[in-house]
């Protein structure tokens, strides 16, 4: 016959028993979020290729290569395979390449594959800023962190990056930059040094998406110093690893494209040239960041192109 002390083990045991995926209401909130997320941009799914969508996939012969071509997508021009971009606007970010080239080896060239993996990533995206807004509120504010991922789910302003498969770039890099920064924080938490190699390989695969990602080597130590009580030493510490995976990016960079100067750049890519002197040069600037915080807040109207007057 069991002893009382042996009851009771067994009795605190089970009622600490981990909740299971459904009674999980975290996971429930990640259902919700993956399901608004195809109610609002599962219409994309049947369109076809539009703009950058061409040479980044249906025209892009090193991408219809399948799985032949990516060993060649690993060490060239984001637009090599595209030949007439190859050498206007160099860059490095094989990763969206690769995962067209996987896609296209299993489905052949099928936009509506390619139009759902968008929007399954950008669910996963909302997903992440989910789970990570409610770590770094120490999970005392759940619908707070909520609420953030709903918006973001549900702004219009991301209607482009989901709706073009050209936008896989900016997807990816988003994707591995909220899971490099989420467990980084779970490391500051938990000291579990798997954490910090993930985080470091995930901001890695985030670079090798595109280079914007690059702002992380800032955002990395104001996410510590806002989010916790780490001192400056320790800031510096844990954020130094992310600026030595930025240098070995670059250095990976350099040694693909070498380090000359891009050699053409069209008005249409940055109508900052058309200025004449450094008045008109910030005029612009000034004039092109209102813009971007007045669609921020207020989304109308939109446009596809924003390079000509409407």
């Amino acid at each position: 016959m069991a002893s009382k002390k042996t009851k009771q083990k067994q009795s605190t045991t089970a009622n600490t028993v981990t909740p299971g995926f459904w009674t999980n209401p975290l996971s429930k909130y990640a259902i919700l979020i993956v399901v608004l997320t195809f109610v609002v941009f599962g219409n994309s799914i049947k369109n076809g290729y539009s703009y950058d969508d061409k040479p980044f996939i249906a025209q892009n012969y090193l991408v219809k290569q399948g799985f032949k071509g990516i060993p060649t997508l690993l060490v060239t021009d984001f637009w090599a395979g595209y030949t007439s971009m190859s050498q206007a606007n160099p860059s490095y970010r094989p990763l969206p390449l690769v995962s067209l080239a996987i896609e296209h080896q299993i489905w052949g060239l099928s936009p509506g594959v390619n139009h759902f993996v968008n929007v399954l990533l950008y669910g996963f995206i909302c997903v992440l800023i989910f789970y990570l807004f409610n770590l770094l509120f120490k999970e005392r504010y759940p619908k707070l962190a909520l609420l953030i991922a709903l918006l973001f789910c549900v702004h219009p302003i991301h209607t482009e990056v989901v709706a073009n498969v050209k936008g896989r770039d900016d997807l990816f890099a988003l994707f591995n930059g909220l899971m490099a920064l989420y467990l980084l924080m779970r490391y500051v938490a938990e000291q579990k040094r798997k954490q910090m190699g993930g985080a470091l390989l995930f901001y890695l695969l985030a670079l090798l998406s595109k280079e914007h990602i690059i702002t992380w080597v800032g955002i990395v130590p104001l996410t510590l110093y806002f989010f916790s009580s780490l001192p400056w030493k320790k800031i510096v510490a844990y954020a130094s690893p992310f600026w030595g995976v930025s240098v070995l990016y670059f250095i990976l960079r350099s040694s693909i494209l070498g380090t000359g100067i891009v050699q053409r750049t069209d008005y249409i890519d940055n109508p900052i040239l058309s200025a004449t002197n450094a008045a008109d040069m910030w005029a612009t600037k000034i004039a092109m960041l209102g813009m971007f915080i007045k669609k921020l807040l207020l989304p109308y109207p939109l446009s596809s192109d924003y390079s000509y007057q409407a």
